[in-house]
């Protein structure tokens, strides 16, 4: 298995990067979406991981877009090994 990337912090890992996706932003591993952010009327989001895995879906809601996103990158870095074993090594 291929080793983790070091990252930097406020970036995601290689491989992972942030799309337009249906009312906000979404990272994505290759094509598949392993988070998304919804915005909300009043000025906050609502983050979903693992939105393609029923099983493991989670919700968070947080004050902005920006502390969405700063939430999930800590996740992904966090959580990187299991998700590229989850979802695949190749992009």
């Amino acid at each position: 298995m291929r080793r983790a990337a070091r990252t930097v912090a406020g970036m995601p890992p290689t491989d992972f990067a942030w799309h337009p996706w249906l009312t906000g932003p979404g990272l994505a591993f290759g094509r598949l979406f392993v988070a998304t952010m919804d915005r909300l009327d009043d000025g906050r989001v609502r983050v979903v991981l693992h939105p393609n895995t029923p099983s493991m879906l989670r919700h968070e809601f947080l004050g902005s877009e920006d502390e969405g996103r700063r939430y999930v990158e800590a996740w992904v870095r966090q959580w990187e090994p299991e998700l590229r074993a989850l979802y695949g090594e190749e992009v």
